[in-house]
């Protein structure tokens, strides 16, 4: 069977130390996004607007056995919602609300507000979970006048060091008198892939290190015919938020020795799960080949928070790799 193996006490204590690359961390962490990227030169025109919120899903809500519901405010418009997911962590709407704002003057559009509030409906009182706020003005000077399938944080208006209450994915559209609503190849709309995380302006993030060791792989298969009986110079090729590193390649080797360590940063919370491992062949004339590739859910990897061990990490305080990481084969496809 194919694999790269992750080793274990015995294993390792016959290989060397590992080789480490670290990925440089950005100055400004694309996916603890705000809402001022990707803004572009849009005027006020008097007249009516149209604002549309497609409230899509949510994830990791913070109650015991919740009902959700999205409530969605436009200024000071009536509310509207969703309907309510019975019995979820992690509901799924899918769900369009539309206002028409007649005759916007200047100061509504400056100072008006678009805010998202998540609610457990099971008891019989509706209880505020949390919620996020969003400048309508901010939203419409955005490309597109959009926010697009985009995950907010949502937190306790009351008191935010509660830390994240949940994730809403969502989009927002503000159009203005002349404004033609964007377009959208399917591909943008079922993409896995990960989308900025909004975080509310007073609530901090927190910066980890995922950690991944590639000590060695079996039986890989000889994809080059060049080579009489054919030949394989592999290397593996980890990919995790946008961001890829790559171990050493071993020359014409089917049962290759690496001891790479790899360090990815990690902006916490962080929407991104798949962590997508690649076998590739190097090759000197042409582009490299891919040969295999196999994930890992990063939500899975064992961490310690405040040195407890936890299974998937909360936002806020005291992220470190755990003494004894997770280790296993993978299997190659």
């Amino acid at each position: 069977e194919t694999g790269v193996h992750g080793g274990n006490a015995q294993d390792l204590s016959m290989l060397k130390a590992p080789t480490t690359t670290t990925a440089e961390k950005k100055p400004a962490d694309p996916k603890a996004a705000t809402i001022k990227d990707e803004e572009e030169e849009s005027e006020f025109k008097p007249g009516s607007y149209q604002i549309q919120v497609h409230v899509i899903e949510a994830r990791d809500i913070k109650a015991d056995s919740p009902s959700p519901k999205v409530v969605v405010q436009v200024m000071d418009e009536p509310k509207k919602s969703t309907p309510t997911v019975k019995k979820s962590f992690n509901p799924l709407w899918d769900h369009v609300l539309f206002w028409e704002l007649k005759n916007v003057t200047l100061d509504q559009f400056e100072y008006g507000k678009i805010d998202i509030s998540l609610y457990d409906t099971s008891s019989i009182r509706a209880d505020l979970i949390g919620s996020y706020e969003l400048d309508i003005m901010q939203v419409y000077t955005r490309k597109n006048h959009e926010l697009y399938r985009t995950w907010v944080a949502l937190s306790d208006p009351e008191d935010e060091k509660e830390g994240v209450q949940g994730m809403v994915r969502l989009s927002v559209l503000v159009l203005g008198p002349g404004d033609v609503p964007p377009t959208h190849e399917e591909k943008e709309e079922t993409a896995d892939e990960e989308h900025p995380l909004l975080m509310p302006p007073r609530m901090k993030t927190e910066d980890g290190l995922m950690i991944l060791q590639v000590h060695r792989a079996e039986n890989l298969p000889k994809v080059d015919s060049l080579l009489e009986g054919g030949s394989i110079d592999p290397y593996f090729e980890v990919t995790f938020a946008n961001i890829t590193l790559r171990t050493h390649a071993e020359k014409n080797e089917t049962n290759p020795l690496f001891c790479d360590q790899l360090d990815i940063p990690v902006t916490l919370p962080t929407m991104a799960d798949r962590v997508v491992i690649r076998l590739m062949d190097k090759d000197t004339l042409n582009a490299d080949d891919l040969v295999a590739s196999t994930f890992l859910n990063f939500s899975e990897l064992p961490l310690l928070v405040d040195g407890q061990d936890v299974k998937r990490p909360p936002p806020g305080g005291g992220y470190q790799l755990p003494e004894k990481a997770l280790t296993r084969w993978l299997p190659l496809y």
